[in-house]
């Protein structure tokens, strides 16, 4: 299924990185926040 992102996907998506990337969980910081914000 696809469809738009949410606001509250953050945490998934995050997760999706993670296992795509093999990196750790990134931290939200306020940057982090900022840029998820900005997006929407």
């Amino acid at each position: 299924m696809i469809r738009e992102i949410l606001k509250d996907d953050l945490d998934g998506l995050l997760r999706l990185y993670m296992q795509l990337h093999n990196n750790p969980m990134p931290e939200k910081t306020a940057e982090l926040l900022q840029i998820w914000d900005n997006i929407f």
